[in-house]
């Protein structure tokens, strides 16, 4: 039998199963994981808050999910043309979601441009 979550921690604990990762090592354990292996439910530590918060979301009825999401960008400096895309790992994901991840993207790296109607999202067999 699962635990009901109220709104606040579904939410917290939703952000937690997405991961946190630099250089393909997760934050929170320090195992490599890389987005081909995201997929394996072993990839992280046993005690790894992430795996522990998805493996509470299964037993609750809401896995999470991987999504790749395209777009196309445009430099600003030479203002050459490139596609591009996303891994990211959600319960849930909508098309308002993928833009703003994209747009955040985006401005964190600078000098590049959304091509408008670009983005498209797809869910990835976990």
């Amino acid at each position: 039998m699962g635990t009901f979550f109220d709104e606040e921690t579904r939410s917290l604990v939703e952000t937690l199963a997405a991961g946190f990762y630099r250089d393909e090592l997760c934050m929170c354990c320090g195992s490599q994981v890389s987005y081909t292996q995201e997929g394996i439910t072993h990839a992280h530590a046993e005690e790894c808050p992430v795996r522990r918060a998805r493996t509470l979301l299964a037993a609750n009825g809401t896995p999470v999910k991987m999504y790749q999401i395209s777009y196309s960008q445009r430099r600003t400096d030479n203002g050459r043309f490139s596609n591009a895309s996303l891994h990211v790992i959600r319960c849930a994901l909508s098309a308002g979601d993928a833009l703003k991840l994209v747009k955040d993207t985006l401005v964190f790296q600078g000098k590049r441009d959304l091509i408008e109607g670009s983005v498209e999202f797809q869910e990835i067999a976990m």
